[in-house]
């Protein structure tokens, strides 16, 4: 797996593409430029485990200006309301430099959730990988065992609560990935991604008893 993992972190970057498209792409890694800020802390967390479709999305934010940065108010992504986070988003945006992770659902079916997971983290901090930063994450079961990123990664039970870059990154993670959802749902409606975001909600089972799986779906989940 570790030779999985290897060869895919060693694919170019590849930009966001249009929905059609990214139906079919395995990995995607969306960078921002990285500034002159050489040491600084690194949090990163994930998405999209729990989710019956899609991909599974970890972001890595890096605090650049304290001033402007909304240390008050961020936390984890779950207890926020959209409305909410998406505001938080738009001055974390301005305050950070944010890398993604994005692994497949073909990743996740083929490799395991958990070796997925670890993937879409790593994808996600390699862009600070010469940074002088310290690295930091919400607990990730087997993450030690599974990474191949080169660089120390510390981990914490309930880390948005301890360090505002795990929740800000909880943030960004969700945000980007239900943007990706909804955009799933203008190409292939049926399912309405764009409401629940591929969770299983009562809508989501019979739109999959009325229609099957769609290519986003992963056959890895029951319903």
């Amino acid at each position: 797996m570790r030779s999985l993992w290897n060869g895919l972190l060693k694919q170019p970057s590849k930009i966001l593409k249009p929905p059609n498209e990214h139906v079919l792409l395995e990995l995607v890694r969306v960078k921002c430029q990285m500034s002159k800020v050489k040491s600084y802390l690194v949090g990163v967390d994930e998405v999209g485990r729990g989710s019956w479709a899609g991909p599974l999305v970890a972001a890595a934010v890096m605090i650049t200006d304290r001033k402007r940065f909304p240390f008050d108010h961020v936390k984890d992504s779950k207890r926020l309301t959209d409305a909410k986070r998406r505001r938080l988003f738009s001055l974390i945006n301005v305050s950070c430099e944010i890398a993604y992770g994005v692994v497949s659902n073909r990743i996740i079916d083929r490799s395991g959730l958990q070796y997925a997971n670890v993937l879409a983290v790593d994808c996600a901090l390699q862009h600070f990988t010469q940074s002088g930063a310290q690295f930091h994450a919400d607990y990730i079961a087997r993450f030690n065992g599974l990474t191949a990123f080169p660089r120390s990664v510390t981990l914490h039970v309930r880390g948005e609560s301890k360090f505002p870059e795990i929740a800000a990154a909880s943030i960004a993670a969700k945000v980007y990935r239900d943007d990706l959802m909804v955009r799933y749902a203008r190409n292939i409606p049926e399912y309405g991604f764009d409401h629940h975001k591929g969770y299983g909600t009562r809508a989501h089972i019979l739109a999959l008893r009325r229609s099957g799986r769609s290519a986003l779906h992963r056959r890895t989940f029951k319903f």
